[in-house]
């Protein structure tokens, strides 16, 4: 067993290309995720986590998730759909698809739906030149890191973080996070050789 320390390259290479014609770093924003859980009443909850978003960027207005209708997207997604396997929502311009994991997680003794982030996530935002950039996470046992890995790099995925959600999760889970921009059928082909190396549930009848 062996140790190998990464360092991130900063800047990115679109803006070491702008440094290089003489631009400059006015500040450099860096992004953390800090995941959470309580056990208690909901209205509690609710009030602390709403605290808590207060004290952040975040606007705290109601978001919409909604299954795409012709026209309202710039990209029709049902051939994406069939590719993954399973339906997605369109919310704030992004075609998202969840994909649960086949084995029920438990934390502590007690159940974890899909819905509390233990599915895989995977996000479709389109840009200019009818190009399109996938981003999200897989969520993984340890013996499914280096298949998903390799099935991603494979395709040109870049990786942009693997850790752990969760401390005592069973069974422990590892999440991965990627990030590619490509044509939108490519892109969901892509992250289906990765979505094989995984054990999801099979789709419901009513998202075949």
């Amino acid at each position: 067993m062996s140790n190998a320390l990464l360092v991130q390259r900063l800047p990115h290479p679109h803006a070491a290309y702008l440094i290089g014609k003489g631009w400059v770093y006015p500040s450099l924003c860096t992004v953390k995720f800090l995941h959470v859980r309580a056990v208690g009443g909901p209205v509690e909850l609710a009030q602390s986590l709403r605290d808590a978003l207060a004290r952040t960027g975040k606007p705290l207005t109601a978001g919409t998730d909604a299954a795409p209708e012709p026209g309202d997207f710039p990209f029709d997604v049902q051939p994406l759909e069939r590719i993954l396997g399973h339906k997605g929502t369109v919310s704030q311009g992004v075609f998202k698809v969840s994909v649960p994991r086949e084995e029920t997680v438990n934390v502590d003794g007690l159940a974890v739906p899909p819905a509390m982030r233990t599915a895989i996530s995977l996000g479709f935002q389109p840009i200019e030149g009818g190009r399109t950039v996938t981003y999200g996470d897989f969520v993984m046992l340890s013996a499914e890191v280096n298949p998903v890995l390799s099935a991603l790099k494979a395709l040109g995925f870049s990786i942009a973080a693997l850790h752990n959600h969760m401390l005592t999760e069973q069974p422990g889970l590892f999440f991965m996070h990627f990030w590619k921009e490509d044509e939108p059928k490519a892109l969901a082909e892509g992250l289906r050789a990765a979505l094989d190396e995984v054990g999801t549930a099979k789709p419901s009848a009513k998202n075949e």
